[in-house]
């Protein structure tokens, strides 16, 4: 279905709002014409002023998709430009890349402060951003109280990121007390949101962990197993100690069948990797015992 003449008409006659209207309409979240018809409308609406397409403009400088080259400093003057107009997301955006010293000098106070500046405004996101930087002092005085507070503040708002930083919390008793069974509710609740890949991935691990220690759960090899396991699609990026744990699991048969080429590969991958456990147990193998 083509576009609204009305909208291609004001669009063409620099309507800087219809032009990002038109971006929205052609953009795709794939390659090819549309997407093409897209980047064309956002950066006229950006050159217009209008922050939206500014934004956007951020965005496919930001991430290499769509065949895009990243530039940090293209995504960050484009973000800069959409934040100082008072877009929430670019003033998130421009806060972290500070913070990170991505496409701009390093800064983390100055990027705490907008990242301040888009919280007050109730962006999720930078409410647990902001709590982080709290939490670990960065660009900001230390104050592990108001990190909690703000990571609650913002799961009753709906932020799913902040199920891993409360979960820690209870995990190691940073600012609350250590409690293993509220810690394996919020990382449960990590595993199944749509937290960052690498937070779910780590939150599988600690689950396994504590399955077979027992800690906060009842003591199950099966269900350590299951955690475990829940891990393998991603091997090339998982931390040695996973890849450890799920190969002892595959070696003793712990919740599983034994099954040793899948313990000895594991535990190969976790030994390059500098793990000293996973590299005695090897050893063990290769004089044809059980580690």
């Amino acid at each position: 279905m083509p576009p609204d003449p009305k909208l291609v008409t004001r669009a063409r006659r620099g309507d800087a709002k219809a032009m990002h209207a038109l971006g929205k309409y052609w953009d795709p979240w794939e390659e090819g014409e549309s997407e093409r018809r897209a980047f064309y409308w956002y950066r006229k609406a950006a050159e217009r002023g209008n922050p939206d397409g500014m934004y956007e403009m951020g965005c496919r400088y930001f991430y290499p998709f769509f065949g895009y080259s990243k530039k940090q400093r293209g995504a960050y003057q484009w973000f800069l430009q959409a934040a100082e107009l008072g877009h929430i997301g670019a003033q998130t955006y421009v806060g972290n890349m500070l913070c990170d010293g991505e496409g701009v000098r390093k800064n983390p106070r100055e990027g705490v402060k907008w990242i301040a500046v888009a919280a007050s405004k109730n962006d999720l996101d930078a409410i647990v951003t902001l709590g982080v930087c709290l939490f670990y002092g960065t660009g900001i005085k230390r104050d592990r109280p108001a990190a909690v507070r703000l990571y609650r503040k913002a799961i009753k708002k709906g932020a799913s990121t902040a199920y891993w930083n409360l979960a820690l919390c209870y995990y190691y008793g940073d600012v609350v007390k250590k409690d293993f069974s509220k810690a394996a509710f919020w990382l449960k609740k990590v595993v199944h949101s749509k937290s960052y890949s690498g937070s779910r991935m780590r939150a599988k691990f600690l689950l396994g962990d504590m399955y077979a220690k027992g800690r906060g759960v009842r003591q199950s090899d099966r269900w350590a197993f299951y955690w475990y396991k829940k891990m393998e699609p991603s091997l090339e990026y998982l931390a040695p100690d996973a890849l450890h744990a799920l190969g002892m699991c595959y070696l003793e048969g712990r919740g599983t069948k034994p099954d040793i080429e899948k313990a000895r590969r594991l535990l190969d991958k976790s030994a390059k990797k500098g793990h000293k456990p996973s590299k005695s147990a090897l050893k063990t193998l290769a004089r044809g015992e059980r580690a």
